[in-house]
């Protein structure tokens, strides 16, 4: 297994990813991933298995809130359960401790039970709490939002 920071020529195939991960993660325009690739390379990161992305996530690095919002994360349904996700949540924990960065947040939708559980185990991994900081209802979204503080 390979983790990197994502190329601009992975675009296409991380969008594929997502396109195969809804309905709790939904792709959006290919200029998008490029923004993130250009503006957010180090919290931009793949999962690769023999060449084949089976893994993604993006943060977005918010210095007002002294945080990374992690605004994505998917893995491939067949490479479900080997410990990629946790991995990519490793390397923005990595990447907080070396920069100093207080907290990760994210959303979660309430009937995502894989993703809930995911950062419950990263959290337990931490000696932290997960905070439930807020929510985002709208039409048919019905997300929490948390935290986990790093320090």
């Amino acid at each position: 297994m390979e983790i990197r920071n994502m190329e601009i020529n992975d675009i296409q195939n991380v969008i594929e990813l997502l396109e195969n991960s809804k309905p709790y993660v939904l792709p959006h325009h290919h200029y998008v991933y490029w923004i993130m690739q250009e503006y957010f390379l180090s919290t931009n990161i793949i999962a690769l298995h023999q060449g084949k992305i089976v893994g993604y996530i993006c943060g977005l690095l918010s210095t007002e809130k002294d945080c990374i919002f992690i605004w994505q994360i998917a893995v491939d349904r067949a490479y479900k359960r080997r410990g990629i996700g946790s991995r990519l949540l490793s390397e923005l924990v990595t990447y907080s401790e070396k920069n100093h960065i207080k907290s990760l947040q994210f959303s979660i939708d309430k009937s995502n039970n894989s993703s809930y559980e995911l950062f419950l185990q990263l959290a337990r991994k931490l000696n932290k709490k997960m905070e439930r900081i807020g929510s985002y209802n709208t039409g048919d979204m019905n997300d929490i939002v948390c935290r986990i503080d790093i320090y």
